[in-house]
């Protein structure tokens, strides 16, 4: 089960490539809980969860290429159809190729970042989801 433990820990260690304090993580577990029980079962979360922790390297990684696409502005660009590729590839790899999974957690992405309080806790800033949703279009 993706406990909202794992969510915080991961989302924290990624963003600040730091580890978060117990204190932190209770934070961030407190601001989770909600959105993950209404998003995911409880086998969900420990799919996700699994999954998550199976690609974290790759996500570094690929927070870095998307940087760097977004400094070349043009979401058309081979660097940006890379960073769109990948993109698909981690999340069919999170949600073990599960499209029903899959949904919910872009559904989950999508309410943590329209929310102030959240979006600066996520993985990947408002900002770089939308340039990989531009430049997903471009894959279509």
């Amino acid at each position: 089960m993706l406990s909202v433990d794992d969510l915080a820990t991961l989302t924290q260690e990624t963003v600040l490539n730091t580890r978060p304090s117990t204190e932190d993580i209770e934070k961030y577990k407190a601001a989770f809980a909600p959105m993950v029980a209404r998003h995911f079962t409880p086998d969900e979360s420990q799919r996700f969860a699994a999954g998550k922790s199976a690609r974290e390297a790759d996500m570094i990684a690929f927070k870095e290429l998307v940087e760097k696409a977004m400094a070349n502005g043009d979401p058309a660009s081979p660097l940006a159809r890379q960073v769109a590729e990948r993109y698909r590839a981690i999340g069919l790899a999170i949600s073990g190729g599960d499209r029903a999974l899959l949904a919910k957690i872009k559904a989950f992405r999508r309410e943590a970042q329209a929310d102030p309080k959240l979006s600066g806790l996520m993985f990947l800033s408002p900002q770089m989801q939308a340039f990989i949703d531009q430049a997903m279009a471009h894959l279509r």
